[in-house]
């Protein structure tokens, strides 16, 4: 079972995890410390898909939608894409508007020419990098998924900034 699968199924009475563990403070000397555990909160994923055919062909600053809401969590999302300045942009849209959701977003290029896009892409967001926050902005948390490729350019990229 996945390690987060096994977090989010702990009971709050289990105070076997010393990390998660916290002391109360007691009143007097002779009280028996208390725990309290903090609730734990599992990951949450789930695969949006959907197919853009002839991105070409859209006109410039509209926006295009999988037009179908996909429900996860009890939230309706889609996909939509739009370009500016032949840039292509894409994004997850949640449909409610009472609440912010950060999370990771993960896109995969299909088509004739997806191999040679996505690597004038990715050349173009590193020569674009000029701060060691914007570098750090580009990794994010999962260094683990990163193409090998991407990683030696960022690599070099990030002693290019230091060393500067």
């Amino acid at each position: 079972m996945p390690e987060a699968s096994k977090r989010g199924r702990q009971s709050s009475s289990s105070d076997d995890s010393p990390a998660a563990k916290k002391t109360a403070p007691s009143s007097t000397s002779s009280e028996p410390e208390r725990t309290v555990q903090p609730p734990v909160i599992p990951a949450k994923v789930f695969r949006l898909k959907h197919v853009f055919e002839e991105i070409s062909t859209l006109r410039d600053d509209e926006d295009y939608d999988s037009h179908d809401w996909e429900d996860y969590f009890g939230l309706d999302w889609r996909i939509v894409v739009t370009i500016t300045d032949d840039n292509l942009s894409a994004y997850v849209e949640e449909k409610s508007e009472e609440m912010c959701i950060e999370g990771v977003l993960k896109f995969d290029l299909i088509g004739r020419n997806a191999d040679s896009t996505e690597k004038k892409l990715s050349d173009k967001i590193i020569n674009e990098i000029t701060t060691l926050d914007e570098y750090k902005e580009v990794i994010g948390g999962d260094i683990d998924s990163f193409d090998h490729e991407l990683a030696k350019k960022l690599l070099k990229k990030g002693a290019e900034i230091l060393l500067v």
